[in-house]
């Protein structure tokens, strides 16, 4: 019995987030998601920003930054994930992917 909430206190919570990853996953490429909060401007502020900074030839300075900043963790994970992935609905998934499991 000792040994069953051993495991049980180790692996649920493992499980549970494994779980609701793939439910978000499976929601998110399936188009049965709710995007209309996903495509507001502080969604797509990251993206945009991605673009315009190392796609593009614009610099950082020509930004008026978002009243409450979220450099790090969020740039810095989006960052990685658009450079893996070109496509940002890619990127995006990896994104919310990686947050979810850091938290």
């Amino acid at each position: 019995m000792k040994k069953i909430k051993e495991f049980l206190f180790l692996y649920i919570p493992y499980i549970v987030l494994i779980t609701i990853l793939l439910y978000d996953l499976e929601l998110y490429f399936t188009d049965s998601m709710y995007f209309g909060k996903l495509f507001d401007s502080d969604c797509i502020y990251l993206p945009t920003l991605y673009k315009d900074i190392v796609l593009g030839q614009g610099s950082y300075s020509s930004w008026y930054g978002a009243a409450a900043p979220y450099y790090f963790p969020d740039m810095f994970i989006y960052f990685i994930s658009n450079s893996i992935f070109t496509n940002y609905y890619y990127a995006i998934a990896l994104y919310f992917t990686i947050t979810t499991t850091l938290i």
